[in-house]
């Protein structure tokens, strides 16, 4: 249910509802129908599930959806079901210097940016007209940013964002949260406009004294870096399906390869706080490995040991191989690549895909050559079957031969501007595993 906001009429004129906003940021807040989330600093709600399509939903006697969800290091995001233009993003926070209105309209200039900096040119948004507010989120010192966007060339609003500041409190001075609702300027965002107060007035703070959701945990039989291959089917035809986990004496795991992170160790206190949602803890319960992800999601998946007692185990059907982390200093000698080709979705009206390539070359005196290809190559085709037209396009990275070094499970590599990129690396035999992507070739 979306509580009433009053005074608006619609967001065709999205600048009126500013005021309406800072009206409702005080009021009471509505329970969700869900169980609390965490990102970094933050506890927050999941907003009520909704139908996608009410109408066809109920006559197929289809339940609500919740919203989607999807978590990386700079933000998580949630997508409404029914309407794909509502998005909540939650940011991490940061030490507040100066006042927390500066702070706001600089961290949503920042966000903005890295959005930009992974869209094409005809989905990236440019700010046509910004409006700024003090405000009070229930009794916090916060400030509020509304943008109006513009979609490629368009010369009209086609995203409205406000960006809510909130001044909250630590052990190390007060700092900086950030929550951006995003929305298009129609009628049909109107109720979502309505939950925002609602969402912001549920958010709470572990700095605050809140408790984290991931209890301490409690040791394991696990222990160590495991990688598991499977061949299956999906739209591609012949699919791999990899499976990587690191497991600690002490009852961690993290559910796949960390990227651009030490290895050797792992910090897990690092790992916990930017990717809540592939670590936690976890417990061995007969024939299932239960999983408390530091995000709040919980998990219950086939788990058997290995015959040998300090062998390897079979997690979710897949069976495992231990690995490691390779020594400081390891030289590397010989070519290793990594070949993906992804298909557009059967039925969509595009028929192609995407096509990459990476390579590296290593010698053992501590140079490296490496670089890489995408290219893009589709169809469109009419109901009937008929092409209407298509498109092609490719990137190059040219190869450069720099510098490399291994530490603490790290692949340094160093190019001729003296640039450095650091990316997580294991070997497996004659497989190397960088970022969780895997490259074939052949040490020499």
């Amino acid at each position: 249910m979306f509580k009433p906001f009053r005074n608006v009429d619609g967001l065709a004129n999205a600048h009126l509802a500013i005021g309406a906003l800072i009206a409702c940021l005080s009021a009471t807040a509505m329970a969700s129908d869900a169980g609390p989330r965490q990102f970094h600093n933050i506890v927050y709600p999941l907003p009520p599930a909704e139908y996608q399509n009410e109408k066809r939903d109920v006559e197929r006697n289809r339940p609500k959806r919740a919203w989607y969800r999807s978590t990386d290091e700079s933000h998580v995001r949630l997508t409404a079901p029914s309407n794909m233009s509502v998005r909540l993003y939650l940011l991490p926070g940061e030490p507040l210097k100066g006042d927390i209105k500066t702070w706001t309209h600089e961290r949503l200039k920042r966000f903005s940016d890295e959005l930009n900096a992974g869209e094409t040119k005809s989905k990236q948004t440019s700010v046509l007209k910004t409006e700024e507010q003090q405000a009070k989120v229930h009794a916090r010192d916060s400030a509020m940013v509304v943008q109006y966007l513009q979609r490629g060339d368009r010369q009209q609003a086609s995203v409205v964002r406000f960006g809510v500041g909130i001044t909250v409190q630590s052990g190390d001075g007060p700092r900086g949260e950030m929550v951006i609702f995003e929305c298009a300027p129609d009628e049909k965002s109107k109720p979502y406009t309505e939950y925002f107060p609602t969402f912001l007035g549920e958010l709470r703070f572990v700095s605050e004294g809140v408790r984290p959701l991931l209890d301490q945990p409690q040791p394991g039989p696990l222990k160590g870096y495991f990688l598991g291959m499977k061949n299956t089917y999906g739209v591609n035809g012949l699919e791999l399906t990899k499976e990587f986990w690191h497991f600690s004496e002490d009852g961690r795991f993290y559910r796949g390869m960390p990227k651009g992170r030490t290895l050797a160790p792992l910090d897990w206190d690092e790992v916990l706080r930017a990717r809540p949602d592939r670590c936690g803890n976890y417990r061995v319960n007969g024939d299932r490995l239960e999983l408390e992800y530091a995000d709040g999601d919980k998990a219950s998946i086939r788990y058997a040991p290995h015959k040998a007692k300090d062998g390897p185990p079979t997690i979710n059907g897949i069976s495992l191989s231990e690995i490691a982390p390779p020594p400081d200093g390891t030289p590397l000698e010989g070519s290793w690549s990594a070949q993906s080709y992804t298909s557009f979705t059967p039925g969509s009206g595009v028929v192609g895909g995407v096509a990459s390539s990476r390579l590296y070359s290593f010698k053992k005196d501590g140079t490296a050559t490496f670089g890489a290809f995408v290219g893009v190559s589709a169809s469109f085709e009419n109901a009937s079957g008929d092409r209407t037209g298509g498109m092609t396009g490719k990137k190059d990275t040219p190869p450069q031969t720099g510098k490399y070094r291994i530490e603490k499970g790290l692949l340094i590599l160093t190019a001729p501007d003296g640039t450095e990129t650091r990316k997580s690396i294991l070997i497996d035999g004659t497989m190397l595993l960088i970022d969780g992507g895997h490259y074939l070739g052949s040490k020499k």
